[in-house]
C-alpha cells in the first residue's frame, strides 16, 4: 500500500536533524527524497529544504556524490527566491572541495560572498562552510571586511540614530557576532570589532516596550504601525521606524520565549482601541504607562497568536510573508 502521509515543515525539520548510525541517516534521507517524489509535502514550498535537508544527511554518510546531486536538485528548486538558495550553495561548495575540485568550490565560495552584506543568515552558513574546509581565517577575513564596510549601519544601530538601511544594521549585527564567536573559537584577542559585537549584543537585548515576564504581551503589526506614528508621533518615535522596531520586537521575543515556561499570547495594537481605551480612562494622551493599563486589563481573544509563531504561518508583524522568510531571520 503507498504511502500517504504528508510531511509538514516541522516533520521534515525533525527528520533533517535525526541522529544515528549512517544507516539511520541513509533512511531518513531516502525518506525525504521519496516524499518529494511522491508529492507527499504538505507545503510544496518546503521542496527546497526537504532536500537540502536530505543532502545533508548524505553528506554525513560518506557520500558525497549523492549529496551534491541532492544539493543541485534543492538549488533548482529555490531558484525562484535565491536567499533560500545559501545554504545550499554552500553545502554545495563543501562537497567540491572535498572531492577534490578546490578551484570550482572556492569560486562557488567567492560567489557567496557578496551576501554577507546583505543576508540575516550568510554569516552562520558562510562561516561554518568555509571552517569545514578548513579556511577559519578566510571566513574571519571575509567577516572583518564585510563589519569594516558596514560600520556606519553598526553605529546607527548601537546609537539608535535613523538609518536608510536598516535590514543592513541587523545583517551586520549577524556578522559581527559570528565574527565575534569566530575569533574566540580560534583563540585570538578582542579587539576593536569584538568589542563593537558585545556593544550591538547589549543593544539588541533592549526591548521594544516589552515585558519579557508578562505572560500577555502587545505588539503593533504593520499597518496599526503605520497608524501609530500618524496618532501619536512621540510614542512612535519611542518605538523607533518600523524595521527597528520589528527587529527589536522579534529579538525580544525570542529571548522571552527561551525563559518562559509557557508560550506567551500576542495582542495585537489598535489605535482605535487604545484611543477608546485611554478615553475612558481619562488619559490626554497615549504613552508607555497607558499601554502598560491596557495590556492589564484586556482580555486576549481566545484564538490570539502565541509565540513563538509556527513557521509556515503568516509572519506576526502582518507582512502576509511566511514567518521563516519575513521576521524569523531578524532574531538573529
Amino acid at each position: 500500500m503507498p504511502n500517504t502521509t504528508l510531511l509538514t515543515f516541522e516533520d521534515i525539520e525533525e527528520i533533517a536533524n535525526i541522529e544515528g548510525s549512517d544507516q539511520r541517516l541513509a533512511d531518513a534521507a531516502g525518506q525525504l527524497v521519496a516524499a518529494v517524489d511522491e508529492g507527499r509535502l504538505a507545503d510544496p514550498g518546503d521542496t527546497s529544504y526537504a532536500l537540502f535537508g536530505a543532502a545533508q544527511l548524505t553528506w554525513a554518510t560518506g557520500r558525497p556524490e549523492d549529496a551534491l546531486t541532492l544539493c543541485e536538485r534543492s538549488i533548482e528548486a529555490d531558484k525562484a527566491d535565491p536567499v533560500q538558495q545559501g545554504p545550499a550553495l554552500a553545502l554545495r561548495a563543501v562537497i567540491l572541495v572535498q572531492l577534490g575540485r578546490q578551484d570550482e568550490g572556492l569560486a562557488a565560495f567567492a560567489e557567496l560572498r557578496p551576501r554577507l552584506a546583505v543576508e540575516h543568515d550568510a554569516a552562520e552558513y558562510l562561516t561554518a562552510a568555509l571552517v569545514e574546509i578548513d579556511q577559519a581565517e578566510l571566513a574571519l577575513e571575509w567577516l572583518t571586511e564585510a563589519l569594516v564596510t558596514g560600520i556606519d549601519h553598526i553605529q546607527s544601530f548601537v546609537s539608535m540614530d535613523d538609518d536608510p538601511e536598516p535590514e543592513r544594521a541587523v545583517t551586520m549585527l549577524a556578522v559581527a557576532q559570528e565574527r565575534h564567536a569566530l575569533r574566540h573559537h580560534l583563540g585570538l584577542p578582542h579587539d576593536d570589532l569584538d568589542e563593537l559585537a558585545e556593544q550591538l549584543s547589549d543593544a539588541a537585548d533592549q526591548d521594544a516596550g516589552i515585558e519579557l515576564d508578562e505572560p500577555v504581551v502587545l505588539y503593533w503589526p504593520q499597518a496599526e504601525f503605520a497608524q501609530l506614528a500618524l496618532r501619536w508621533p512621540a510614542l512612535a518615535e519611542d518605538l523607533a521606524d518600523w524595521d527597528t522596531y520589528r527587529a527589536r520586537t522579534e529579538r525580544s521575543m525570542s529571548h522571552a520565549a527561551e525563559y518562559s515556561a509557557e508560550r506567551i499570547t500576542m495582542v495585537p495594537g489598535s489605535v482605535d482601541a487604545i484611543a477608546a481605551f485611554a478615553e475612558a480612562r481619562g488619559h490626554q494622551t497615549v504613552d508607555r504607562e497607558v499601554l502598560d493599563e491596557y495590556i492589564e486589563e484586556v482580555e486576549p481573544d481566545p484564538d490570539a497568536m502565541t509565540w513563538p509563531p509556527e513557521r509556515n504561518a503568516p509572519c506576526w508583524c502582518g507582512s502576509g510573508a511566511k514567518y521563516k522568510k519575513c521576521c524569523l531571520p531578524r532574531s538573529r
